[in-house]
């Protein structure tokens, strides 16, 4: 099992996620791991980029087909099917970008590996679910001010938040979608 710590870049870094994934996770399965802990929509484009080796692997233009799987017209899909273990000794220097709306940036940090097995599941979090609809630099205000304790305008922030759909984190219900995909 890998443990990974994964972090947004925008901002000033309050959001972040602590995960375990097994070392045959494919790069396609961790952004779909990626993408259900940050509440972000899975059928979007995606990349891992290893800094260490200016190295990209791209998911574009991907679609589940739940008759044939995963299918794409993009050369790149064999990569996107391999195991991240292919890569261990580059996962520590690796920024994987979610391309919706905006292009939310997230560090993944290979902290630990360990020769238990587990199911897959979330064991830290720090801050609240990010719509990837919304702005980057809106979502980032927002929370700033809901981390200032003298904030006025906070509960009116959450209301807004919360009409437009944004969950505050569970960490048990993420860990059931997490083992029920």
């Amino acid at each position: 099992m890998y443990q990974f710590k994964i972090q947004l870049l925008q901002g000033n870094n309050s959001v972040w996620r602590r995960i375990l994934v097994s070392e045959d996770t494919s790069f396609r399965e961790l952004h779909e791991i990626i993408s259900i802990v940050m509440d972000w929509d899975v059928f979007q484009s995606f990349d891992f980029f290893f800094q260490d080796i200016y190295y990209y692997i791209e998911g574009k233009n991907l679609d589940f087909n739940p008759n044939f799987g995963l299918f794409s017209d993009d050369e790149e899909l064999f990569r996107v099917l391999e195991p991240i273990s292919l890569y261990e000794d580059h996962l520590s220097s690796c920024i994987y970008t979610h391309k919706s709306k905006e292009l939310w940036k997230m560090e993944l940090s290979l902290e630990a590996k360990t020769a238990e097995k587990t199911n897959v599941q979330v064991t830290e979090f720090y801050g609240e679910n990010i719509p990837s609809s919304m702005d980057v630099e809106e979502y980032m205000e927002m929370s700033e001010a809901l981390q200032d304790p003298f904030c006025s305008e906070a509960a009116s922030i959450r209301k807004y938040l919360a009409d437009r759909g944004v969950q505050f984190f569970d960490i048990e219900n993420c860990n059931k979608k997490l083992n029920s995909r």
